[in-house]
């Protein structure tokens, strides 16, 4: 397993989602500029490169941040948790409903996180 989060808020108190990852350069993080909307069904997606990190928002782009290019992401054998983190205080946990989650082993064109948010919206 490996270090890193999806967080439905950027601080703990807002609605603005963020998505860190752990390196051996410390913790990176991507803030959404844009909030997510309450009691509405939304797509998100972290995505990280080389060199970026991108969080969007219904297949739209909302936070780019550049990284050093040679982070490696730090490996762990922590277990992975959806809607809360291991040792999460209240203002981590969420009270969302989760539908689908998908991890994948590279990082998504943005054309590719647009075509799945329009997928499931299709649905």
């Amino acid at each position: 397993m490996n270090q890193w989060g999806l967080f439905l808020t950027a601080r703990g108190h807002d609605d603005n989602p963020s998505f860190w990852i752990e390196s051996q350069h410390g913790w990176h993080a991507v803030y959404s500029e844009s909030p997510i909307l309450l009691n509405k069904q939304t797509h998100l997606a972290g995505i990280r490169e080389t060199e970026y990190m991108r969080i969007y928002i219904d297949g739209e782009l909302s936070g780019l941040v550049e990284i050093p290019h040679d982070s490696q992401i730090i490996e762990t054998q922590l277990d992975m948790f959806f809607g809360n983190s291991r040792g999460s205080v209240q203002k981590w946990s969420s009270k969302s409903q989760i539908d689908d989650i998908r991890i994948y082993n590279r990082a998504l064109s943005e054309a590719e996180v647009k075509a799945l948010y329009e997928f499931e919206k299709a649905d």
